[in-house]
Protein backbone atom coordinates (compact mmCIF):
# COMPACT_ATOMS: atom_id res chain seq x y z
CA UNK A 1 0.00 0.00 0.00
CA UNK A 2 2.64 2.43 0.89
CA UNK A 3 4.64 1.43 -2.66
CA UNK A 4 1.43 2.05 -4.40
CA UNK A 5 0.63 5.85 -2.53
CA UNK A 6 4.07 6.76 -2.98
CA UNK A 7 4.15 5.85 -6.69
CA UNK A 8 0.52 8.26 -7.17
CA UNK A 9 2.25 10.79 -4.91
CA UNK A 10 5.12 10.83 -7.84
CA UNK A 11 2.83 10.85 -10.99
CA UNK A 12 0.95 13.32 -9.05
CA UNK A 13 3.52 15.70 -8.81
CA UNK A 14 4.94 15.11 -12.25
CA UNK A 15 2.00 15.96 -14.16
CA UNK A 16 1.44 19.46 -11.73
CA UNK A 17 5.24 20.16 -12.90
CA UNK A 18 4.54 19.50 -16.31
CA UNK A 19 1.44 21.66 -16.30
CA UNK A 20 3.15 24.24 -14.36
CA UNK A 21 5.87 24.12 -17.19
CA UNK A 22 3.24 24.01 -19.97
CA UNK A 23 1.55 27.04 -18.32
CA UNK A 24 4.38 29.04 -18.40
CA UNK A 25 5.70 28.15 -21.90
CA UNK A 26 1.95 29.47 -22.79
CA UNK A 27 2.80 32.32 -20.98
CA UNK A 28 5.92 32.97 -22.64
CA UNK A 29 4.26 32.75 -26.06
CA UNK A 30 1.46 35.39 -25.13
CA UNK A 31 4.29 38.12 -24.17
CA UNK A 32 6.93 37.50 -26.81
CA UNK A 33 5.03 35.97 -29.51
CA UNK A 34 8.21 33.33 -30.41
CA UNK A 35 7.62 30.10 -31.34
CA UNK A 36 9.05 27.80 -33.89
CA UNK A 37 8.02 26.72 -36.37
CA UNK A 38 6.69 23.40 -36.95
CA UNK A 39 9.15 22.83 -40.09
CA UNK A 40 11.89 23.69 -38.16
CA UNK A 41 11.49 20.86 -35.81
CA UNK A 42 10.76 18.54 -38.16
CA UNK A 43 13.44 19.01 -39.74
CA UNK A 44 15.81 18.90 -36.51
CA UNK A 45 14.03 15.33 -35.09
CA UNK A 46 15.27 14.12 -38.32
CA UNK A 47 18.33 14.11 -37.91
CA UNK A 48 18.26 12.30 -34.36
CA UNK A 49 20.88 9.53 -34.47
CA UNK A 50 22.83 10.71 -37.25
CA UNK A 51 26.47 11.77 -37.64
CA UNK A 52 24.77 15.07 -38.74
CA UNK A 53 22.48 15.68 -35.92
CA UNK A 54 21.57 19.56 -36.00
CA UNK A 55 20.98 21.38 -32.71
CA UNK A 56 18.01 22.63 -31.36
CA UNK A 57 16.18 25.35 -33.03
CA UNK A 58 15.94 28.33 -31.53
Amino acid sequence: MKAAIEEYVEREEAYEREKREDMERWQKYQQTGHALPNEAVDAWLSTWGSESELSCPK
